[in-house]
């Protein structure tokens, strides 16, 4: 047994426990809540030394060795000095029995395990307060009316021999009667329970009623005006020699405000603050609970994960207070449609469970279902409600969800499992194109698995030296010459063998690795084309694409100088691209950062332009030299009405703000043709070069003029120029 050192006006608490660990984290908050502790390690032990020690209060376990909590209990009550000591009963066993148990061997009160240290203070203090005021009512009786006022504390008395009841004025306050209104009896108090608790308040009655041990009992009043407030009752009895009850006495506590807090804190800790929907930690409960239950009566359970498609965008360009605003009529949304069960053609009506993960991602639970095939009904009608258009602060935001679903069993058998292949199946919906749902499958594992495996192995690349930089030239449609070319990162593995870079690039830029593997690029494409500049090679300017993590960077401006400046590459001979959502967000600081890099001499491109959110009313704020148009947009240039009209309207609309346009994926002569009658500066693509490492487009530049010049044949401008 330990004992911290105490002050004179300090409680002293006694936490009994066979749990070291439970007594370490008791005697810790309860200390620095300002409580002086001691333990024992069981009931047995708690007999021996809890007369040793003046004590407040006991906080008691009920599973413990040589003797339980409840026997300890018994004992306790029946030590005169400990009859009537708040004891705190702490219990594993979630079942209404144990708590009935629990107040029937003298327990105060009873939390169950695992014990929310914070709260468990606050309930130390009340219950102090509590038996500190039922002290001063025994021992001051002058002041017993005020007492109860502050505690909101009455009391009844009722003598069976002389068949009285007697009620404070306090409690006739509680009750919602005016004192002396009516006659104290206990059909009176009765007509006061609410209605579903009036069961529950007449067992424990007839249970307390012959026991010498106090009872006590959580419940429910009506007021007149309506109102509904919590009550504590805690009755003891005593018996005549014959062991027959003659007197009642009890306490009735209103604790609404307590109550009212707790369910606060409960909110606070189970709710998500923004939509009121379940939180994480909630909806790790609901899911364990339906679990156990689809376990038990061998049926199916549908875990549904989705994320709003381009919320970063609402957020970025709207503000994070629309954004805001959006997650909460997406949760109103979610409610309306699925946890009142508008589902429309089900055969089967599921049992839902709404919930936010935090962002922009949501959790439906989907149980008392036959199949995947319900699953997939609730997760049609998301994409439905959720993709309508939402009016929000005076804006129309158009939004779509990407959905992802997991089934118990074939998905998992544990709730980390679920949550990880619904996350997974998202994902997999939203690389698909977005606005679609998407089942769990293996293929789905294996995927995650390759993912896993190509960011192991990218971590390693550049140390090892795998990374090599290719070079697609541009063709000048002005006057036939190619003296530029982009830069492309190429990846082979030992493992993996060669590696797209559309797979691995976006696993980069989720771990951070672009931002070095991009300013080795950008280095190793400077070196290179001053080394072409140097021995009079055709191509004397590279472009080199900039990531948005790249960009972003303070040190970004920094960076592009020192390797200017290392490899001596003059600045004008340097292109940089950026994707254009890039401007989509923060307009001014983009603007600004084009402005510092204009201002040492680059050139810059907006890569891939029609892809994003940009459009060219908004290209007049930013300091642009050119435009690349991007492929899906040129493949159709010679049989889409529509991608012609579009490439045609970004030429001519370029041309009248002074911006080149490049054409991105040219494979055919039609389409070079094409481009060259509308005004496009500059193409590239397969029917150009393919990218090449420089080696070999120094080696095939001859045979790149040979195959070009019949294309410009008859035009003053045809003679290409060739390299040395």
């Amino acid at each position: 047994m330990s004992m911290s050192a105490k002050s004179n006006d300090t409680a002293v608490i006694m936490i009994v426990d066979d749990d070291a660990s439970t007594r370490m984290m008791a005697t810790e908050f309860l200390s620095q809540a300002g409580f002086t502790v001691v333990d024992a390690q069981d009931g047995q032990e708690a007999l021996e030394q809890a007369p040793l020690v003046h004590l407040d209060m006991i906080i008691l376990d009920v599973e413990m060795p040589r003797l339980n909590g409840f026997d300890a209990c018994v004992r306790l009550r029946e030590m005169p000095a400990f009859a009537t000591i708040p004891i705190l009963m702490l219990t594993g066993l979630d079942n209404s029995e144990s708590v009935d148990r629990a107040y029937d061997a003298g327990a105060t009160d009873f939390a169950t395990k695992p014990i929310n240290w914070s709260l468990l203070c606050y309930r130390v203090r009340y219950m102090l307060r509590a038996s500190r005021a039922s002290e001063l009512l025994v021992k001051n009786q002058s002041s017993l009316a005020a007492a109860q006022r502050i505690a909101k504390l009455g009391n009844w008395e009722q003598d069976l021999i002389q068949q009285r009841t007697i009620w404070s004025e306090q409690l006739y306050r509680i009750l919602g009667f005016t004192a002396g209104e009516i006659e104290p009896d206990f059909e009176a108090l009765m007509s006061k329970v609410h209605e579903d608790d009036v069961v529950k308040v007449r067992d424990w009655m007839a249970r307390a009623t012959g026991e010498v041990s106090q009872a006590s009992i959580d419940h429910r009043i009506v007021l007149p005006d309506g109102e509904i407030r919590s009550v504590r009752q805690q009755m003891e009895c005593t018996l005549d020699d014959h062991g027959q009850t003659v007197l009642l006495q009890a306490v009735v506590q209103d604790f609404t405000e307590q109550r009212k807090a707790e369910d606060k804190i409960h909110q606070l800790a189970y709710y998500d603050n923004l939509t009121n929907l379940p939180n994480r930690v909630l909806l790790q409960e609901h899911l364990e609970n339906r679990l156990r239950l689809a376990r038990k009566t061998n049926s199916s359970l549908g875990v549904i994960f989705l994320d709003l498609d381009d919320f970063k965008r609402v957020n970025d360009t709207l503000g994070h207070a629309v954004g805001d605003l959006l997650l909460k009529e997406v949760a109103v949304r979610l409610r309306e449609n699925i946890r009142n069960r508008k589902i429309p053609d089900s055969a089967h009506v599921p049992d839902a469970i709404v919930a936010r993960m935090g962002g922009d991602e949501f959790i439906i639970l989907v149980s008392s279902i036959v199949g995947v095939n319900d699953a997939i009904t609730v997760a049609e009608r998301i994409l439905d409600v959720l993709s309508e258009p939402y009016t929000i602060a005076g804006n129309d935001i158009f939004t779509s969800p990407s959905i992802g679903i997991s089934m118990f069993p074939n998905d998992g058998l544990t709730a980390e499992d679920l949550l990880r292949n619904a996350d997974m199946a998202m994902y997999s919906a939203k690389r698909g194109g977005k606005q679609l749902y998407k089942v769990h499958s293996g293929a789905m594992d294996e995927a995650a698995q390759r993912r896993f495996k190509v960011d192991v192995c990218l971590r390693s690349a550049l140390e090892r030296e795998e990374f090599e930089v290719f070079f697609q030239p541009k063709l000048d449609l002005n006057n036939g010459m190619i003296s530029s070319a982009e830069a492309l990162i190429r990846w082979n593995n030992e493992e993996l063998g060669f590696v797209s870079p559309d797979e691995f690039i976006p696993i980069a830029e989720d771990n951070g690795l672009i931002v070095p593997m991009g300013e080795w690029v950008l280095k190793t494409a400077c070196e290179q084309t001053q080394h072409w500049i140097k021995s009079g090679f055709a191509i004397n300017k590279v472009a080199v694409n900039i990531s948005a993590l790249q960009f972003v960077r303070p040190e970004f401006l920094s960076v592009i100088k020192k390797i200017l400046a290392e490899t001596g590459l003059p600045a004008a001979h340097l292109e940089l691209e950026i994707t254009e959502s890039l401007l989509a967000g923060d307009t001014s600081g983009a603007v600004t950062r084009l402005e510092e890099l204009k201002k040492i001499g680059v050139e810059l491109s907006i890569d891939d332009f029609g892809t994003g959110y940009s459009s060219l009313s908004q290209l007049k704020n930013f300091p642009i030299d050119r435009l690349k148009i991007d492929k899906s947009f040129i493949s159709g240039v010679t049989h889409s009405e529509d991608d012609a009209a579009i490439t045609d309207a970004v030429i001519a609309m370029s041309e009248s703000m002074r911006i080149k346009v490049l054409a991105e994926g040219v494979e055919t002569q039609e389409q070079l043709e094409f481009l060259r009658q509308n005004g496009c500066d500059e193409v590239q693509g397969y029917l150009i070069s393919r990218p090449q490492p420089a080696s070999e487009i120094t080696a095939n530049f001859p045979s790149i003029n040979s195959m070009l010049k019949p294309m410009f044949s008859g035009r003053e401008s045809g003679l290409l120029k060739t390299g040395t």
